[in-house]
């Protein structure tokens, strides 16, 4: 009976390190990421671009749709509801490309991303149209960057033929955020 017990605090403690082991990583996005470097096939720097990628598309998806229905500017409303029907498509076609190379990736948010989207949540007005449009700046930024380098610099054939085909909309988007951004009346700091 002592044996059984033993085993079961030993079972106990075994558990609750593995759950603070996995509630210490950022988010599921690392899990994703340490799951594809276990299969090989594709280079770590390209299953990474994918999954980073999806887990931005899901931001954007996120921003976009919170701004549909909460953003002062129009401009911003019709963009944003434009952006997000975009980035679902994107995220449809990097899951069914991850699919094909038999990678793993997230459907949540990091905690940084939903970060962003709790304290964008709290925002009204002027304030949330700002915030917002900082952040999809931002985030489409990154994107630019990351899918230039994929376009250009992978290997994998279909991971950049993917990369070049949305670079464009990628690049279109962002240039519309910094546009309405621009258009927007300042804050008072």
């Amino acid at each position: 009976m002592k044996k059984i017990s033993m085993y079961l605090v030993l079972l106990l403690l075994l558990s609750v390190f593995l759950y603070c082991r996995n509630s210490s990583r950022n988010n599921s996005v690392e899990v994703a990421k340490e799951s594809n470097e276990q299969k090989g096939g594709v280079s770590k720097e390209q299953s990474d671009f994918l999954v980073d990628a999806y887990s931005s598309g899901l931001l954007e998806v996120a921003l976009g749709d919170m701004a549909k229905q909460k953003a002062q500017a129009k401009r911003l409303k019709r963009f944003a509801g434009e952006m997000a029907q975009m980035h679902r498509e994107l995220n449809d076609e990097l899951k069914k490309l991850a699919t094909q190379k038999q990678l793993t990736i997230s459907a949540d948010l990091t905690t940084e991303q939903q970060k962003q989207v709790n304290e964008l949540k709290a925002k009204w007005g002027l304030a949330f149209d700002d915030r917002c449009l900082s952040l999809m700046v931002d985030e489409h930024q990154k994107s630019v960057d990351q899918f230039e380098k994929a376009s250009r610099d992978y290997e994998d054939a279909d991971v950049q033929l993917l990369a070049a085909k949305m670079l464009p909309k990628l690049k279109a988007h962002l240039d519309s955020a910094k546009m309405i951004q621009a258009a927007l009346p300042k804050l008072k700091k």
